[in-house]
């Protein structure tokens, strides 16, 4: 059998243009799976936002559940502990109420009735010092 000059000149043709589509196919594979799938894909932060390193240790503050302003703790553990150490601050007296506080200089408020009759908020910060006791 033998192939006319036109009709080798086709299937060469056919053979390239094959050949160049599955090159361009495996150069776009190679190029899209370089690039990394959109579920890796990580938002920028933005103002004022900062990422978390997750391979650090938490702080122990970091692990404690926070609230807003004013809002009960409800943590038992969390709640036994701001009473102690309040209470080690001001001696012997009823726990009113337990708090989150959105001051810069304290995270939790204790307020402590005293036996005297005197009311006292324990401020306490993130890092369980007492920062001030408000007479």
């Amino acid at each position: 059998m033998r192939i006319s000059r036109s009709g080798g000149s086709l299937m060469v043709m056919t053979i390239h243009r094959t050949f160049s589509t599955v090159a361009l196919t495996a150069v776009l594979a190679l190029g899209v799976s370089a690039c990394g799938s959109d579920d890796e894909a990580r938002p920028i932060p933005t103002s004022g936002s900062i990422e978390m390193d997750e391979s650090a240790s938490p702080s122990p503050q970091a692990t404690a559940p926070r609230g807003d302003d004013g809002d009960d703790v409800t943590d038992p553990e969390l709640r036994e502990r701001l009473e102690q150490i309040a209470l080690d601050e001001v001696g012997d007296g009823r726990i009113d109420d337990v708090e989150y506080s959105d001051d810069s200089t304290h995270a939790y408020e204790v307020e402590v009735d005293l036996a005297s009759g005197d009311d006292v908020t324990v401020e306490i910060s993130e890092d369980f010092e007492v920062v001030r006791v408000d007479r």
